[in-house]
């Protein structure tokens, strides 16, 4: 009876073959030593083109259109950290695959490494494009809703405006209470619908860049002067240091800017508690004498300036750092606060902030605070 059973191996290709994603093992030199029969289909490749073969020589990874080579290959990243590497969770990161056909699919990877080796690595790949072709169309659906949601909020803010001005009869106190409290919902509602506008607008390449000259003190006052009532109510201290010389962004966009440090900001009163201190440190970057520690993945090879966000807030989890950008996330210990929010604002800022040629990142320290910095080039 026991010659009519599966080997363990019999089993582990069954299962492996059966899946729709492609599935690989490589050992830790990357080389394969598995490819399931969803893998060797979609790439186009059989399995002696595969297995005995370097994951990166036969599978063609670019990432956001350059080559994937070694250095950041997935594998690689997985080894660096010790342990699971997700694409999706580097929504900066558009990952793609060419086929043996040269025909391009749009991928995410995930590499796991085996708890009982740290030598070998199981790495899934899924297509992707299928998932794009839908989101696109959700994006589509609520860009359209939005946009016919902002008329009728723009006609409710009016009115409540003629009621405060008191032209048609006085208003007793209760009515006065009761017309705040439209005012403030109003006021979270076109919130909303304005950050849902800005990802549509990310999500179908919509963003254009006015490439003008911005001055970084007009930008920041308006930051200031619009969350200051929102400071105020939790008795939270908004400051702001500067260089004394006047800044200028020869090729930047203030809307753009202005609305990626105002999330950041806004970020910072809501999820820091009352009497709380946040800051917002203003640096120049020069690439030569490196004024400014910058201890983040990306090169700065441009001098610019560095936008610093520090908060004495409730700081981020270890375990949920890597996905603080991604879209409508929201920390564990932030949903048990009483905090207005989707989880969209850190997502717009990087899709904004990178649109002008910076980047963006953070440390935080849970219970402590947290620090978002934002280089953007001069």
């Amino acid at each position: 009876m026991t010659d009519t059973l599966l080997s363990d191996k019999d089993i582990r290709s069954s299962l492996l073959n059966s899946l729709s994603d492609g599935i690989f093992i490589v050992d830790e030199k990357h080389v394969i030593e598995y490819a399931n029969s969803t893998a060797r289909h979609t790439i186009g490749l059989n399995n002696n083109q595969l297995v005995g073969h370097l994951f990166e020589s036969v599978v063609e990874l670019q990432a956001n259109g350059a080559e994937a080579n070694l250095e950041l290959s997935p594998i690689t990243q997985a080894q660096s950290k010790k342990g699971m590497y997700s694409s999706n969770s580097r929504p900066d990161i558009r990952l793609t695959m060419a086929r043996a056909d040269r025909s391009i699919l749009a991928v995410s990877i995930t590499v796991i490494p085996f708890e009982d080796s740290g030598s070998h690595y199981l790495v899934i790949f899924h297509d992707s494009s299928a998932d794009e072709k839908i989101d696109r169309a959700k994006s589509e659906f609520i860009a359209l809703v939005s946009h016919q949601l902002r008329t009728p909020i723009n006609i409710i803010s009016w009115y409540v405006e003629k009621l405060f001005n008191e032209n048609h009869g006085d208003l007793n106190p209760a009515q006065k209470d009761y017309l705040e409290e439209v005012q403030k919902s109003n006021k979270r509602v076109t919130d909303l619908v304005q950050a849902i506008v800005n990802v549509s607008r990310t999500d179908l390449n919509k963003i254009k860049h006015k490439h003008e000259t911005v001055k970084m003190a007009e930008v920041m006052s308006r930051i200031i002067t619009d969350l200051t009532e929102l400071a105020k109510t939790k008795n939270i201290s908004l400051r702001v240091n500067s260089p004394k010389k006047d800044i200028v962004l020869e090729d930047s966009d203030s809307e753009l800017l202005g609305v990626a440090v105002r999330n950041i900001v806004k970020n910072a009163v809501q999820y820091t508690p009352d009497g709380g201190l946040v800051e917002i440190d203003v640096q120049t970057y020069e690439t030569a004498s490196n004024t400014v520690p910058i201890e983040i993945d990306e090169k700065i090879t441009k001098p610019g300036y560095v936008i610093a966000v520090k908060d004495t807030g409730i700081g981020i989890p270890d375990e949920e750092k890597d996905h603080i950008f991604i879209k409508l996330f929201r920390a564990s210990n932030v949903q048990a606060l009483d905090v207005t929010g989707v989880g969209l604002g850190l997502y717009i800022a990087q899709n904004f902030i990178q649109e002008l040629g910076g980047t963006i990142w953070f440390e935080s320290e849970l219970r402590k605070g947290t620090t978002v910095s934002v280089f953007v080039p001069s």
